[in-house]
């Protein structure tokens, strides 16, 4: 296309210099005669410039499929409907379609192919063969069989997606003696489950939360996007290239347009300005994406989330050039995905064996790792295994506090501060003196661990947890080592793997939820309460009832008393609070901050209470055994309950209530159970 000169009024000056840039004939002077022109002009350049950037998108996927809904999220970025029975926020909007886009006669062209007034359609895809398109309903339109549970999490995973190499990436909402609030790390896992481990951000404050992301074809990167906690999914496009580094801003960068990327620690991360959801990648620099170029709308200075509209599907690449390919009128659009073939993952093989109950860890040296820097070699002789019970429902709250933030806790297992969840004791695996552990345990739970010394005490703990598959053999280099790492090629036969897997030892006694009532309060009756009877000054350590109407729990006063509790609320006394930096005791709190924490930086090796009084006769009739005992609470992050419902003073109604919804706990459990059952039996 040629472009003359021309001779425009001041109002058109920034249509001409679009012209300009596009045709690279130089605009004349302003004049009013000319407006007309330069409109044209403008609009020719504007297409000539839409169908160059287009060529590929027209040439190579000319139809997409997409589905329009609300703006997903509650308060949380994860709560993505808050479900039909949710027991407190409930935020689901009802209606959604599932759309089609062609590209005909110049135009992209929208048909919706099926819709729902009652419910909402959601994560639309199409098969490897682009013959079928794969939605999901929010309606009971199927029995639920055939199903099988890969991951075993406390609260939400989000948007899992097949990378071109065959790996399924996905967002994990985790804390494990750790802040809620940061991080939302990316994971990924292999197809059938195994090898279940971060890909980026796991010891981050920064991004807050990683969600929508995608792996680039023919690339190692990822299009993702950086969004908040206490916040909607969408957020900032940023370009994940994990060679360059796993956490923090290492190897994230802000892109459209490209600019420098801090890290920063915001809750709400990624909500002023631009929005952006649901990259879909074409290379590493272009992609298609939803988008809102208005943000959230503000009222007196206030976010306003208008979470059913604004949001259309563009063509962009990494400077922040666009063009609107379905309209942002009506519903939101969600996720689009090209309506064609694609080429398949490459095949690998299942290493799952449903037929067998365990699986096996193996580390080959506990000591690589920034996680155990300064650690002697010969410090650590125990691996202990750890597991996690989640809450089915909500009854009851306190809360936590700390550099993590702040948050409340419903069910609350523990005083606040304390650990999120109940502790299950699995057993204790050997380490050899060249710091490698092999071990046979259980499968499809959520499992940690922690290094213990010589005399039982916390070294250092695993603030996250990983899950094995049956027949799996999981493998790692150290605690904590860079994921751009490979096993030690200049270490020989560990002795752990010329031994071969060890059966775990029991801790103090069977598979068992950890109760303070049951391990700790005989403990403080045997040899404690007849001094330490709360007269004459002395602390309290009598198993004396003390109700919590908030966190509606029976606690011990001695529990109370040994944490350093006091309540949150002051009439009547309410949601107890313990001080997990208190020298005489204290533990890994809940509310910790995601970075690497120092070895023994907290627990019983770091209490006053081991190193200046029982350690040095204080008591002297606890036995080895029973300080190993109290030495095991507080490195669980002084558990109360074993359970959720030990020490419960709940309502008649709230009983009710957490017995409906662990019925649907074990009828979700049991059709997993048949699935897995027929897998087993399948040749």
């Amino acid at each position: 296309m040629r472009v003359r000169p021309i001779i425009a009024c001041g109002v058109c000056t920034p249509f001409l210099t679009v012209a300009s840039a596009v045709s690279g004939q130089k605009a004349g002077p302003a004049g009013p005669a000319a407006c007309e022109t330069a409109l044209a002009a403008y609009r020719a350049a504007c297409a000539q410039r839409r169908a160059r950037r287009l060529a590929r998108v027209k040439a190579e996927f000319p139809r997409l499929v997409y589905a329009r809904h609300f703006v997903m999220g509650g308060s949380h970025y994860a709560y993505t409907e808050a479900l039909s029975d949710a027991q407190a926020e409930r935020n689901f909007r009802a209606g959604g379609q599932l759309c089609l886009a062609e590209w005909r006669d110049a135009l992209w062209h929208e048909t919706v192919l099926t819709e729902t007034k009652e419910g909402v359609i959601r994560d639309a895809d199409v098969d490897y063969d682009g013959r079928a398109i794969l939605f999901a309903l929010k309606r009971s339109d199927r029995d639920g069989r055939n199903i099988l549970r890969l991951t075993f999490d406390q609260v939400h995973l989000n948007y899992p997606s097949v990378a071109p190499d065959g790996r399924v990436l996905y967002t994990r909402w985790e804390y494990n003696d750790r802040s809620q609030m940061y991080p939302q790390p990316l994971f990924q896992m292999q197809p059938d489950g195994t090898a279940q481990s971060a890909v980026y951000g796991e010891n981050s404050w920064f991004p807050t939360t990683i969600i929508h992301a995608r792996g680039i074809p023919g690339s190692g990167k990822i299009f993702a996007i950086a969004t908040g906690h206490h916040s909607r999914q969408p957020g900032e496009l940023i370009l994940i290239d994990p060679a360059r580094g796993r956490q923090e801003a290492e190897g994230v960068t802000l892109v459209a347009p490209v600019r420098p990327t801090k890290s920063v620690t915001v809750d709400a991360y990624g909500q002023e300005g631009d929005l952006f959801a649901y990259p879909y990648p074409i290379d590493e620099r272009t992609l298609l994406v939803t988008y809102n170029p208005d943000g959230w709308t503000q009222v007196d200075g206030q976010r306003h989330e208008n979470r059913m509209t604004g949001f259309g599907v563009y063509w962009m690449d990494v400077d922040g050039q666009r063009e609107l390919l379905v309209s942002r009128r009506g519903l939101a659009c969600g996720r689009a995905v090209p309506l064609r073939p694609r080429a398949r993952p490459p095949a690998r093989p299942s290493l799952v064996d449903y037929a067998r109950p365990t699986g096996t860890f193996y580390v080959q040296d506990v000591y690589e790792g920034p996680a155990m820097e300064g650690v002697a070699r010969g410090t650590v002789k125990t691996l202990r295994v750890i597991g996690l019970d989640y809450r089915a429902a909500g009854i009851g709250s306190n809360g936590n506090g700390g550099p993590g933030g702040g948050a409340l806790i419903s069910t609350p297992p523990f005083v606040g501060n304390g650990a999120w969840d109940p502790k299950i004791l699995i057993g204790d695996a050997p380490v050899h003196e060249d710091g490698s552990v092999f071990f046979t345990t259980e499968v499809r739970a959520p499992l940690y661990f922690m290094l213990l010394d010589d005399k039982g005490r916390m070294v250092q703990t695993m603030r996250s947890w990983t899950t094995l598959q049956p027949g799996e053999n999981a493998s790692y280099v150290g605690c904590h080592e860079s994921k751009n790492s490979v096993p030690l090629a200049s270490a020989r036969p560990t002795r752990a793997l010329a031994a071969g897997p060890r059966q775990l030892a029991p801790i103090f006694g069977p598979r068992r939820g950890f109760s303070f009532l049951k391990e700790i309060q005989p403990i403080l009756n045997a040899h404690c309460v007849g001094c330490h009877d709360g007269r004459s000054g002395r602390p309290d350590l009598t198993a004396a009832v003390v109700s919590d109407p908030a966190a509606k729990r029976h606690w011990a006063r001695a529990y109370l008393t040994l944490t350093h509790a006091r309540p949150d609320q002051k009439e009547p006394p309410a949601r107890w609070r313990g001080d997990p930096d208190h020298a005489l005791l204290n533990w890994v709190s809940a509310a910790s901050a995601p970075p690497i924490q120092r070895p023994r930086s907290a627990g019983s090796a770091n209490s006053r209470l081991f190193s200046e009084m029982l350690d040095k006769g204080h008591c002297k009739t606890v036995t080895p055994v029973e300080l190993a005992r109290l030495a095991l609470w507080v490195d669980l992050g002084v558990p109360f309950c074993a359970d959720y419902t030990e020490a419960a003073a709940w309502t008649p109604e709230e009983w009710e209530k957490y017995r409906r919804f662990m019925a649907k706990r074990e009828a979700a459990d049991a059709a997993d159970r048949a699935t897995l059952r027929a897998l087993a039996r399948e040749p």
